[in-house]
């Protein structure tokens, strides 16, 4: 259950400060709601040297939409219907763009419109679905398949990987279609492991598929720090930044008492 935070009892952050491996930490911090100032933090631009990943916007629609209609072999190992029209994709995304939340609220939908430097060329996107708990239960990419082959999907969702581990994402979790050994692999190459097959977890193209499971364990080792926001309407708004430097955990707690939510 969601719920406000008054305050962080200093017990709490006694525990906190002692604590040496992730499940004794885990099972001192609180639980938070999914805010959409956290989802916007989540989804925040990142930058690798060759690509630009850019929060996905209404206006990417214009570069993928004809892509989307055009590249059959992208659609070989995804569910992923194709848009039906411009319009229909731009207000789709100009959705995500407003919230960065899927439709129901429940979790941070963080998407990014994959960017070549040299030229400009929009590339694929990559996406995760971050929980309350900060777990990215579905984390996920496509590209187009004239790029395929370049590096550039290893190359964003590594860096996608990395910004989302700093921001406090401690765990991701990613499906393959059973046979799709280029996307298993790559998942391998930037830290996931295979845990099980999924039987009857994906349909494409009307077909039943089976889907294999990959997941990686990010730790806590936040080299930025995380920040919990534990919002209370009347006190005002309370964050707990935790970083991890060497073995020792430091917690920095303000409470913003002059700033209130409205």
């Amino acid at each position: 259950m969601c719920g406000s935070w008054p305050y962080i009892p200093k017990l709490l952050i006694y525990h906190i400060t002692a604590a040496r491996n992730q499940a004794s930490l885990a099972s001192f911090l609180p639980s938070f709601c999914m805010q959409p100032e956290i989802a916007a933090e989540l989804a925040a631009a990142i930058e690798t040297p060759r690509l630009l990943l850019e929060p996905l916007c209404a206006r990417h629609a214009d570069a993928f939409f004809q892509p989307l209609q055009d590249d059959e072999a992208l659609y070989r190992w995804i569910t992923m219907a194709k848009p039906t029209s411009l319009e229909a994709l731009r207000a789709h995304w100009q959705r995500i763009e407003h919230s960065r939340m899927d439709p129901d609220a429940q979790f941070a939908w963080p998407i990014w419109a994959v960017r070549r430097k040299s030229d400009g060329h929009y590339l694929g996107r990559v996406d995760a679905e971050i929980t309350d708990g900060l777990e990215a239960s579905n984390f996920g990419f496509y590209f187009f398949s004239r790029y395929w082959g370049q590096g550039y999907a290893s190359e964003a969702a590594a860096a996608a990987i990395e910004k989302l581990t700093a921001r406090g994402v401690r765990r991701f979790v990613a499906t393959v279609t059973v046979g799709n050994h280029a996307s298993g692999r790559l998942l391998q190459r930037i830290g996931f492991q295979f845990t099980r097959i999924l039987p009857g977890n994906d349909v494409i193209r009307g077909v039943v598929m089976d889907d294999e499971e990959y997941v990686r364990v990010g730790g806590w080792g936040w080299r930025a720090g995380v920040a919990i926001r534990l919002g209370h309407r009347s006190l005002g708004t309370h964050i707990a930044r935790f970083c991890w430097s060497s073995d020792t955990l430091v917690s920095r707690y303000s409470r913003g008492l002059t700033h209130r939510q409205h």
